[in-house]
């Protein structure tokens, strides 16, 4: 965990958004919550989304598959990032899957499903392509980030950020929902898989 936090604390800082994009009934809250959630960290925050269950059964994939050198659940729960979540709907349209497909499934039941579907080094290189590291806090950095057009993804690509037609995207994918605040990232759900 240390090579990968010295790894990724030399990355430049890069956040998001001017434009907070309005909620998608596919991404409620299933208690009814603000997006502003300091108390819970990353992983937490995103087992409370209704429409985050693909994204957490990815992760508890990968997480058991142990095809990292560093625990994926621990970096989320701790480390600053921001995070470019796909909803259920993107992870569907990338495996090919009917609309709806994934509704009513839980975390544990896709992470079960994936393990049939696609290795789990190439979830976790898809996974780590969602993630900004951060070193400081990033109030203030939206801007920066649009200005620039870029930010370093946590595999080491370059991620292209820029208002498109349908507000905020990021390479092929828009921002449909932004701005969940957790105690250590900042979470913006995206319409595609990256």
């Amino acid at each position: 965990m240390k090579a990968f936090r010295n790894k990724f604390s030399s990355l430049s800082l890069a956040a998001l958004l001017v434009l907070s994009l309005s909620a998608t009934p596919a991404l409620a809250d299933k208690e009814g919550k603000d997006n502003n959630r300091w108390s819970s960290n990353t992983v937490d925050t995103l087992v409370g989304i209704k429409g985050a269950e693909a994204l957490v059964g990815a992760v508890l994939y990968v997480e058991g598959a142990d095809v990292l050198d560093f625990s994926l659940v621990e970096f989320l729960s701790s480390e600053r990032f921001v995070l470019f979540a796909p909803t259920n709907s993107a992870f569907e349209n990338l495996l090919a899957l009917e609309p709806g497909s994934l509704a009513g499934l839980s975390a544990s039941d896709i992470a079960n499903a994936l393990g049939g579907l696609v290795p789990a080094d190439a979830v976790a290189g898809i996974l780590l392509k969602h993630v900004v590291p951060k070193r400081k806090f990033w109030r203030g950095t939206e801007n920066r980030l649009l200005r620039d057009g870029s930010a370093q993804a946590a595999d080491g690509s370059e991620l292209a950020v820029g208002v498109g037609v349908s507000g905020v995207a990021v390479n092929d994918s828009t921002i449909i929902k932004a701005n969940f605040i957790t105690r250590n990232s900042i979470i913006h759900f995206i319409d595609t898989v990256l």
